[in-house]
């Protein structure tokens, strides 16, 4: 009697609806008025971000592997402890605030986008880059979450340079136009503004595959 055929994985759903969640959390974290507690907060929401994005991808997440994705800023050489440094900056943000409007928002808008794109990041790499696939330990340990985490800090960076290819995008015109000038202003201002998730998207998609074929040229 021969055996069923197996069936097919399922598709990893769409998580975008997730990752905004986790990134509107993280932007609250800036009007906390306590030093330090920021930053675990942050942690721990990144934590619960790496391990749902990684449970999603059927992969379990060490203890180790989770502390160092889950870092907002990890701790350089050389600057002195953990503490101080975000005691320090804590202190510089809110001086920053009280000469220049821009710096209230400019702390909550930056952990949000960075949570963000973690999780957009992490969750294109273990769908399309992640080598070895079926074969591949279904477990992600410490040296592995090292060389992630140094790829994800990368893309991040280079979706911000202006010189990004990231592919042209296929969009219609409606074949007549019957508004006003102001009408037509309003409705690009607000047309812009949304398509602006799908631009940080892209870029951060184009930005994590540049990173990527750069690695694996240069891997032995």
């Amino acid at each position: 009697m021969s055996s069923a055929p197996p069936m097919p994985l399922a598709k990893v759903p769409p998580a975008a609806g997730r990752f905004a969640v986790y990134a509107a959390a993280s932007a609250l974290t800036g009007v906390v008025p306590f030093p330090v507690v920021p930053r675990r907060i942050l942690k721990a929401l990144r934590g619960a971000l790496a391990f749902d994005v990684c449970a999603r991808h059927g992969l379990a997440l060490t203890s180790d592997a989770r502390a160092i994705l889950s870092d907002p800023r990890p701790p350089v050489a050389g600057r002195g402890s953990t503490f101080t440094r975000e005691a320090l900056a804590w202190v510089g943000r809110r001086a920053v605030r009280r000469v220049a409007p821009l710096g209230v928002v400019y702390a909550p808008m930056r952990d949000g986008f960075d949570t963000l794109a973690f999780g957009r990041l992490l969750d294109r790499y273990l769908s399309v880059h992640r080598a070895g696939g079926a074969l591949r330990s279904v477990r992600i340990e410490a040296e592995e979450a090292i060389a992630i985490r140094g790829i994800l800090d990368r893309a991040v960076q280079k979706a911000a340079e202006l010189g990004l290819a990231t592919g042209p995008v296929e969009e219609r015109d409606a074949p007549e136009d019957y508004r006003g000038t102001i009408q037509r202003a309003i409705d690009s201002l607000l047309i812009s503004a949304s398509k602006l998730p799908e631009v940080i998207d892209r870029r951060l998609d184009a930005a994590l595959d540049d990173v990527v074929g750069h690695v694996h040229r240069f891997e032995p």
